[in-house]
Parts: structure tokens; sequence; C-alpha cells
């Protein structure tokens, strides 16, 4: 239950619907930023569209931290994968 949760706040804080242009400068655009699913839904509108805002540095900063994530999710899986089965 906790992962339909997460995706559908996870879609509602990703630029799909709208546009990034649309939310005001402030935290809430920054934060926004920092998922890294909205730069690369950006570059998309902005390849696709030719409308879109796309900031390098953010794109950089959402491959870093998936890469991080991976890298993090592969190390605890090799750990817990001799006992995964009887945990589940």
């Amino acid at each position: 239950m906790a992962v339909n949760v997460g995706v559908n706040v996870w879609m509602y804080a990703s630029p799909v619907v709208y546009p990034l242009q649309t939310i005001p400068e402030g935290t809430m655009k920054i934060i926004i930023k920092l998922n890294p699913v909205s730069e690369v839904i950006e570059l998309i509108r902005w390849i696709m569209l030719g409308r879109g805002s796309f900031e390098l540095s953010y794109y950089l900063y959402g491959l870093l931290e998936t890469i991080s994530l991976l890298l993090l999710s592969m190390v605890i899986f090799n750990r817990v994968e001799r006992t995964f089965i009887d945990t589940v």
C-alpha cells in the first residue's frame, strides 16, 4: 500500500501534466526540480515541443542521484539475497 501512495505522490511531484514554467520561483520549484524525473520530462518537452526549461545542473544532479540509488540498492540486495526468500 505504501508503494501505491508513493507512486501517486511521485506522479504529482513530477511535471508530467504541467510545465515547470507555470510554477513560481521559490522553494516549491526547487523541490520539484530535485526530483530526478522532472528534468528528464522537461528535456523531452523541450526537444519535442520546443518549450520548457532545461538546466544541466539539475539534470546532472538527478543522474548522480539515480546512480547512487542504483549502487546502494545493489549493495543492499547482495547482502539480503541469501535470506530474501525466507523474509518474503
